[in-house]
């Protein structure tokens, strides 16, 4: 039995990125969504393996509350525009409204997937494998793991994949898996 193409394409996308905007719930401001951005890594499962300073107030967030949203995106296509600008463009250049060229992406036209999980720290007994894995695809995060990060894994509840305007579908993590037994 195949898959849907929307799931293929969900599972694709989550596979083949490698950075992802992190929403967590504020602690600091009584809930309220908080993002910022990481690198992360997935599984065959549809988790995603994060690396995150214990500093950080999205961990911080996530010891509060371990409710969190991934968005993981297709890089869009750039294409030039010109546009009135309000804010005044460097000197020289004409004022405030003169038309100025911009390099602009169309974002609500990419793919793009939201994983609905929990992010909870990466087991001890889990750590050397989970590091290895990591590493194998940010080697240039080795100096971060003798500070104070941690490696924390989202597992997710939900997935949400929009492919572009009119495509979209809920998904359960499990459909995700390649050979699901």
């Amino acid at each position: 039995m195949s898959r849907h193409v929307e799931i293929e394409a969900a599972r694709s996308l989550l596979l083949n990125q490698s950075s992802a905007a992190l929403a967590t719930l504020s602690a600091k401001m009584d809930g309220h969504p908080f993002v910022s951005s990481v690198d992360y890594l997935s599984n065959e499962k549809g988790e995603a393996l994060i690396l995150i300073s214990q500093l950080a107030e999205h961990t911080r967030n996530i010891q509060a509350d371990a409710r969190v949203s991934l968005l993981v995106q297709d890089s869009p296509d750039w294409h030039d525009a010109s546009l009135p600008h309000p804010c005044p463009p460097p000197k020289g250049e004409g004022g405030a409204g003169s038309l100025r060229e911009f390099r602009v992406r169309n974002v609500q036209a990419s793919p793009r997937l939201t994983l609905i999980g929990l992010a909870e720290a990466v087991s001890a007994s889990e750590m050397p494998a989970e590091k290895r894995r990591y590493l194998s695809l940010f080697p240039d995060a080795e100096d971060y793991f003798s500070l104070d990060f941690g490696l924390y894994l989202v597992r997710p509840i939900q997935l949400r994949y929009v492919g572009g305007f009119g495509i979209a579908r809920w998904i359960a993590p499990g459909a995700l898996i390649d050979n699901p037994t």
